[in-house]
Order: C-alpha cells, then structure tokens, then sequence
C-alpha cells in the first residue's frame, strides 16, 4: 500500500522524471500498485511521448487487472494525446460496459482540460451511447462525460431523466452532470433528491450538485436533511461542500 501511494504522489507531484519508474510500476503484480501508476502515469507523460503513451494504450485494452485497465483509460484522457483519443472512441464504441464507462469518462476529462481537438463530435458520440444504453450505471458515466464535455444542447434529456430512471446513486450522477452544466432549471428536482430518504450516496451527490449550483436557497435545506438524518455523518461533509461554493 505505501510503494501505492508513493506513485500516486509522484503524480500529483508532476514528478515527469519519475515516468519511467512508473511504467514499470504498470507491470506490477500488486493491482494497487499498477493502479497507482496508471493514475500517475496520466498526469506526468507527455502527450509527445509515444511510447508511454502506447503502453497506456495497451493496458487500457488488456491491462493485468480491472482497475489497471479503467485508470489507463482514465489517464489516457489526461494525457490528451490524439492517438489516446483514438484508444478512448474505440473503447467506448466496442468495449464491454465499464470500458465504455471509463472511455467516456477519459473524453470527458481531455474535453474538460480543453484537450480535445473536435469535441463537438465527440459529445455526439457519448450522446448516442447516452440514448442507447439500458445499463443505468453506464449511463451514470456517460451523463457525467457529457457534463465535463459542456453538452449544453443535451441537457433537457438528462433533466428528463433524472425522473425516469430508477437506479438512486445514478440520479445522483445525473445531478452532477446537471451541474457541471450549470443548468439552473433542474435545481428542484436535485432539491427533492437531497430531501428524499433513500440511497445516501444519492443525497450526497444531489448536495454537491447544488452547491456547484450555487443555490444559496438550499443551506436552509441542507442544514434540515443533516438534523433528521440518521446518516447525518455521512451526509454532513457533502453538505459542507455544498455549503462552502
């Protein structure tokens, strides 16, 4: 755990020297190891390095554990590269469910950091895989993707179905997704998640959501979920960051 955390830090660090260390690192037996390096690996290679930016490549499609495979893709979309880009619409198009789900994520990620050279089309993209899929939690991902990639002309499907959609923890999702759009319209039905019981995790999300809302109506909210709530620990540090926007 600690050899985890250290390439984790040299990440955070943007220790660029330490890339070669943390290739190999890659190759680690320990999945928290190999995990930590592709998570670091995304915020120190350079998008000019091909050959580490083929290695992340490589482990996104056949990485030695689950993990190791979702933050390679992950950390594909840090990177920025046009040939990650390439890896991430091929995994979303073709892969299995959490391929897809972190592939977008990655996207959503480079279009965030303005890294993304054609986002319009890309948006198109995980919009239609929005649409089509029956998986709720991919669905989650995608709907978060498309936040971080500002789908602005996307934005009254996922108020829609915020509603629809079964699955408590996904509408959390989707109130982040609606908040990374700033989209002020869906600040009472993100209310009403925050003052249903249920899911805390839904509560939790749906309390981030509205402070990066900016919806100074809902301290008054927050404060009340926080007294009745018999997972008011659980939700309080939420609802302090919700506070604190």
């Amino acid at each position: 755990y600690v050899k985890a955390h250290i390439g984790t830090a040299l990440g955070k660090l943007r220790a660029r020297a330490s890339a070669p260390t943390l290739a190999k690192g890659m190759d680690h037996k320990n999945e928290h190891i190999s995990r930590s390096a592709a998570i670091a690996l995304g915020l120190v290679v350079n998008p000019e390095n091909k050959k580490l930016v083929n290695l992340l490549r490589r482990k996104a499609a056949s990485g030695g554990s689950r993990s190791t495979r979702n933050f390679s893709l992950i950390s594909l979309g840090e990177v920025g590269s046009a040939e990650g880009t390439k890896t991430l619409l091929e995994r979303l198009r073709k892969g299995q469910a959490m391929d897809k789900a972190y592939a977008a994520l990655g996207l959503g990620i480079q279009g965030f950091n303005g890294k993304l050279a054609f986002k319009s089309e890309v948006v198109e993209i995980v919009y239609k895989e929005y649409k089509s899929t029956k998986s709720p939690n991919l669905k989650g991902a995608l709907a978060i993707s498309l936040g971080l990639l500002d789908a602005t002309n996307h934005v009254e499907d996922i108020r829609k179905d915020i509603d629809k959609i079964g699955t408590q923890s996904v509408q959390g999702y989707l109130a982040v997704a609606l908040a990374l759009l700033n989209d002020q319209h869906s600040i009472p039905a993100i209310r009403e998640l925050v003052r249903k019981r249920g899911d805390v995790d839904r509560r939790k999300m749906a309390a981030i959501a509205l402070g990066m809302l900016r919806d100074r109506k809902a301290i008054s909210l927050l404060e009340d979920v926080m007294k009745r709530s018999s997972n008011s620990k659980a939700i309080l540090g939420s609802a302090t960051v919700a506070m604190g926007h």
